[in-house]
């Protein structure tokens, strides 16, 4: 449930918008973002902070196509909830992901290779392993929720067609992960299961002045490999995202919703573990104003709440059961410098409760960032 807003707004563009091309040839895009979290009592830690900076840029190749890079640095501590624990932090860069994107027929059908460059931390420690589970919080949303794996690589297409005022979309992806040591007491290799993703996307107008996008993902993976063996599988997941853009005067109001369901996976003790993703459903709902002020300023106002359940590890057969709540709220505001240069600050405040295995613990945090964009 990686990123789940931002990726599932990319890939409605991504399906539906294939015929639009960026004016700019080469764009550079970094950022720095810090954020912290307060847990009340009734967990092991009592707060958890962030800081990251990530780096990408993106390439147009003339009318064949455009290569992607992203990658970034990350700090993570977590605090103890006791004196006589200690506090556990990790840093170092993430994996690297690239795409190479082929129009095969321009505006039409277009080639998708890309993949994982294992550049992030791959083996950690055993005690290390709380830092893995509290940044994987789809309720918080970290910036970065991932530290490394072993790589992978992808192959698979996208095509847009129009359909009078609409315009539908349809992509299929399939990919193949690399054996990595995720543990550092253990020799054990773990292959994690190749995965086919198939996308439908929408878009069209709703009167004059409202537009709607709809996406959805079905996604299937094989069994995880331990040493070749296979072992623990993860659910099949279901995704589906809709957005409602409302032009008032100048701004566009949007309004979106989320949900991603994943199926229950099979739970079975391995040398590295157990599987740590039990059946689940993520809902969440917002709202961006994206008002422009002036003719270099901007100000967007936004909210979102997000809803998690899970099927307890302890009883993996069970029914569904509350994980948390979240509301975050913020505000960007964005600045203009000339046609190729443009700055905006993030900054944004969250509220919510976690369950965990007995009454549910409020937590209180925040989020600023800047980031910058660069084209030319």
């Amino acid at each position: 449930m990686k990123h789940a807003a931002i990726g599932l707004t990319v890939l409605t563009l991504a399906l539906c918008g294939v015929g639009t091309e960026a004016q700019q040839h080469i764009g550079v895009h970094s950022a720095g973002f810090a954020e912290s979290y307060k847990f009340d009592e009734g967990l092991d830690f009592e707060r958890l902070t962030q800081f990251s900076i990530p780096l990408g840029f993106d390439l147009r190749l003339g009318r064949w196509g455009s290569l992607a890079v992203s990658s970034s640095w990350v700090y993570t501590r977590l605090e103890s909830a006791t004196s006589s624990d200690e506090d556990e932090e990790m840093r170092g860069l993430s994996d690297t992901d690239f795409r190479l994107s082929v129009n095969l027929l321009p505006s039409r059908l277009v080639l998708i290779l890309g993949g994982v460059i294992p550049t992030g931390i791959e083996t950690v420690e055993p005690r290390e392993l709380a830092v893995l589970g509290a940044i994987s919080s789809d309720i918080i949303g970290l910036i970065s929720n991932e530290l490394g794996t072993g790589g992978r690589v992808a192959m698979g297409f996208v095509g847009a067609f129009p359909l009078g005022r609409y315009a539908f979309g349809l992509a299929a992806t399939v990919d193949n992960s690399f054996a990595y040591r995720p543990v550092s007491d253990t020799t054990a290799q773990l292959k994690p299961g190749s995965q086919l993703r198939v996308r439908l996307g929408f878009e069209g107008p709703l009167g004059s002045r409202s537009y709607l996008r709809f996406a959805g993902v079905y996604a299937v993976r094989s069994k995880d490999k331990v040493d070749g063996n296979p072992v623990n599988s993860i659910g099949n997941r279901l995704t589906g995202y809709v957005s409602v853009n409302q032009a008032i005067g100048s701004s566009a109001l949007i309004f979106y919703g989320f949900d991603v369901y994943r199926a229950d996976p099979q739970l079975e003790p391995t040398a590295v573990g157990s599987a740590v993703l039990p059946a689940g459903n993520l809902l969440a709902v917002g709202f961006r104003w994206d008002v422009p002020a002036a003719r270099v300023w901007s100000i967007t106002p936004r909210a979102e709440f997000r809803n998690s359940h899970l099927v307890p590890l302890e009883d993996p057969g069970g029914s569904m059961k509350l994980a948390g709540r979240s509301l975050r709220a913020g505000v960007d505001f964005g600045r203009k410098f000339g046609r190729h240069f443009s700055l905006v600050l993030q900054c944004d405040g969250l509220t919510g409760f976690v369950v965990q295995e007995g009454p549910r613990v409020d937590m209180v945090g925040f989020r600023v960032g800047l980031h910058g964009q660069l084209t030319w």
